[in-house]
């Protein structure tokens, strides 16, 4: 079992330096230790986190050997977090690379993309805004390989009607991508009050139409 240092943020931005479910189960399933598995990711794979956060599956997959680029917002404290983590999880990796860089989803992807596409996207609690649906299927859709993966991990935070952050897989089909179930489990939550459903981690996958 992977021990996996993190360095926590103190980001005025969001909440995306709080460790959510969603990351926990995705960081799992790159592991192999979920109910939900990614398979296939060599060394040497080449990784892409977006709105990563604190990192925890990038410094899974980074672990594991994987070429890591995980982005978020262009925020002083949570890029430095961000970095952190994943050096602190380079020194125990065996050939892993990382890098951490700012991406808004929807700008150009040519320097995330300058050493080639992504054999896996992660996406974790990405949905919760679906008027940034558009922008971070054209991000996924850009840096894609042909033959990658997206992984989505999310959960309801009664940031929107249901029927809105599930419209996502609507536009990704429309956008000419496959989508399918892979499954769906309830964590623990963060805090004792906190309602259930915020917990509970929808998985699904995008991968390109051939």
């Amino acid at each position: 079992m992977l021990r996996i240092p993190l360095a926590l943020g103190c980001s005025k931005q969001g909440h995306g330096d709080v460790l959510w479910a969603a990351a926990e189960l995705a960081a799992d399933a790159v592991a192999g230790a979920a109910e939900f598995s990614v398979h296939g990711l060599g060394e040497g794979a080449r990784v892409l986190e977006l709105g990563a956060g604190l990192g925890l599956p990038s410094a899974v997959a980074l672990r594991l050997g994987a070429e890591v680029v995980a982005t978020d917002l262009w925020d002083h404290e949570r890029l430095l977090a961000l970095s952190s983590t994943l050096a602190l999880n380079l020194k125990l990796s065996t050939g892993g690379k990382a890098r951490v860089m700012p991406h808004r989803w929807g700008d150009p992807c040519d320097l995330l993309c300058a050493e080639g596409l992504f054999q896996l996207i992660l996406c974790n609690d990405c949905l919760y805004m679906p008027d940034l649906h558009g922008a971070l299927l054209d991000t996924i859709f850009a840096c894609l390989a042909p033959d990658g993966l997206a992984l989505i991990c999310f959960s309801l935070h009664q940031t929107a009607p249901a029927s809105a952050i599930f419209g996502f897989f609507d536009l990704a089909k429309a956008r000419g991508f496959r989508v399918e179930k892979l499954g769906e489990a309830q964590r623990a939550p963060r805090c004792a009050n906190m309602a259930l459903e915020r917990s509970y981690v929808y998985v699904k996958t995008l991968r390109k139409r051939c």
